[in-house]
This record gives structure tokens, C-alpha cells and sequence, in this order.
């Protein structure tokens, strides 16, 4: 039996461990709120980046990330959760998931899966510097594929010269797209914030366009897909992508991410064109070995999270057994 007061320092905890996603820009575009038996996720609207995402596709794959980190700390605290995805529909100001702790955790080879990636969710950082030489074997490299798989997600290697010229290509001509509009220009500069909170620093400083050298510097070069492409699918792309991160972490590499061809409508469908894909490309992964990089800030914890009563999500418990 586990007792409100338990389960509150488990929720946050687990609000506390899912403000370390990354973000598009590192925007960290979520809210969480906290009743004694639940957690609610909610996006940000004012953190959406208007031009760069109006759809809002890359805000829920940011706040996905932020999911699946929750989930792995409850886990970790051996505590079994329901989830439910859009409870309310997909509307705006309405919660993208509530988390509900049930029980004790039975054991699940996914639940122990979960716990053991909470252990290096503080370690993972997106790596923004040249990668060295040598990457993941092949026993990884099967093991992420297995991994975004049950996620329901698909990983597509880009390991051949002449995939990664067409990756190569379409990434500047996207950067070209970025350039010329004025629109995308004024975004990144209200912003950029040096290291810190916002479009985060490169390798050689702020940039309107991602560096193909240091993406290109990856051993391992995979595109994360969906089979759809909706809100659902976005947010479930987001849960795949950080779980794909952290097994990435506890195998002692690190992950670049890349949404420079992804961003710009017409380069992801030609991207996906090209590519001969049946599923749509949410975003472009870079893995490897790398320099520990300088850590991107996070915003306060005030600014983010919130606690209530219960009585806004109808009903009271006094513990789960």
C-alpha cells in the first residue's frame, strides 16, 4: 500500500524528471499539474514557435519526450501507471496526457525496461559538437530499431554514401528556405538564447541553420518515422524519441537531433519522396561518441508545474494499494 503522501513525492518526482526532455530550441513547451493522485501534461502555447512549427507537430513530440521521462520515474519508483493520451480530445488548452498511478508495479519486463532508463535521464543531453570516429555495433544499433518498434515507431538507417548526399542536399536546401524568409529569421532571433533557455547554441554559436559538418560527422545517421502523421502521432513520435535517447545514453553514446528537414513542409515531403518512405519522417538522428557539451539551462520549476486539490479532477482516493 502506498499513501497520498508517498504518492505525491512520487508524482513529483516524476513532473521534476520529465522537465529534462528535450525541446525544439529548447523551448521545454509543457506545463505539468499535480492533484495528490495524478499528473496532468499539458502544452505551452506560449512556447510554440509559430513559424518554425505552426502545426505544432514538433511542440507534441517535445512534450512526448517529456511523457515518457514521467513514466520512467514512476517505474523506477516501482509504481504501475495508467496513461491516458488526450483524455479530452485534441483540443486546444486540454491535457495531452494524466498520468494515474494504479498500483504497485508488477514486475513488467517494460516497467523494469522504464526504471532503467530513469537511472541516466540527468545525463542525457543532445549533443551539438563534432562526433568522433566509431559509433553503436550492430547489437545496438537492432536493439534501437526493437526499441522505437514497440513504441510504434520505425527507425530508417541512413548509412550509405548516397543516402546521405540526399540528406545532405535537402538539408541545405532547406537552409536555403530558412534564410530568405524573414519570417523564420525574426523567430530565431526573439529566441536565441546563448546555452540557455531558447534556440540553443551550436557548435560554433547561435545559428539560424543546423551545420551539416557536425550532422554529417555522425557514425550513425537514423530518421525517426510514424506511420501516421497526426497530434496522436506526434506525441507517441515524442514518448519513441526519448526512449530511443536514453537507451542511446545508457550505452555510453549520445544523440544529436536534427529538424532543419523536417520543419520546412516541402522538404520533408520531397525527404520522404526520396527516400522511397511509406511512413512520414518526424526527425533526423545523429549518434555516436562525442565531447560532453555545455548543458542547455531549464526553466524554473515555478514556471512549469503547479499543484491543486482534487477536487478539479473529480473525485478523491486515499491511496493505491
Amino acid at each position: 500500500m502506498i499513501n497520498t503522501m508517498q504518492l505525491q513525492a512520487v508524482l513529483r518526482r516524476a513532473a521534476v524528471q520529465a522537465t529534462l526532455a528535450p525541446s525544439l530550441y529548447n523551448t521545454q513547451p509543457w506545463r505539468i499539474l499535480l492533484s495528490h493522485d495524478r499528473m496532468r501534461l499539458s502544452a505551452d502555447p506560449d512556447r510554440q514557435l509559430p513559424i518554425h512549427d505552426p502545426s505544432g507537430r514538433q511542440l507534441l513530440i517535445s512534450c512526448g519526450c517529456a511523457l515518457l521521462n514521467a513514466r520512467a520515474s514512476i517505474a523506477a519508483d516501482g509504481v504501475d501507471v495508467e496513461v491516458r493520451r488526450f483524455p479530452d480530445g485534441v483540443l486546444d488548452g486540454q491535457p495531452l496526457a494524466v498520468l494515474t498511478p494504479v498500483g504497485a508495479e508488477a514486475g513488467s519486463a517494460d516497467g523494469a525496461e522504464l526504471a532503467r532508463l530513469a537511472k541516466v535521464t540527468g545525463e542525457r543531453h543532445t549533443n551539438r559538437l563534432h562526433f568522433d570516429p566509431g559509433g553503436p555495433d550492430e547489437r545496438v544499433m537492432g536493439a534501437l530499431r526493437k526499441t522505437a518498434a514497440h513504441a510504434g515507431a520505425g527507425l530508417v538507417p541512413l548509412d550509405g554514401p548516397e543516402q546521405r548526399h540526399l540528406i545532405g542536399s535537402l538539408h541545405r536546401d532547406a537552409g536555403m528556405i530558412v534564410h530568405s524568409d524573414a519570417g523564420y529569421v525574426a523567430e530565431h532571433r526573439a529566441w536565441a538564447r546563448p546555452a540557455g533557455i531558447g534556440v540553443a547554441a551550436g557548435a560554433s554559436g547561435i545559428q539560424l541553420d543546423e551545420a551539416w559538418d557536425v550532422i554529417d560527422s555522425a557514425p550513425r545517421l537514423m530518421v525517426l518515422t510514424t506511420a501516421r502523421d497526426t497530434p496522436q502521432a506526434w506525441l507517441s513520435a515524442g514518448e519513441a524519441l526519448e526512449r530511443l535517447l536514453l537507451y542511446i545514453t545508457a550505452e555510453g553514446y549520445v544523440a544529436g537531433l536534427s529538424s532543419q528537414v523536417t520543419q520546412v513542409p516541402v522538404i520533408r515531403a520531397r525527404m520522404r519522396s526520396v527516400l522511397a518512405m511509406d511512413d512520414f519522417p518526424q526527425l533526423l538522428l545523429q549518434i555516436g561518441s562525442a565531447p560532453v557539451g555545455v548543458p542547455t539551462r531549464r526553466r524554473r520549476l515555478v514556471d512549469v508545474m503547479s499543484e491543486v486539490g482534487s477536487s478539479e479532477y473529480g473525485g478523491d482516493s486515499g491511496g493505491i494499494g
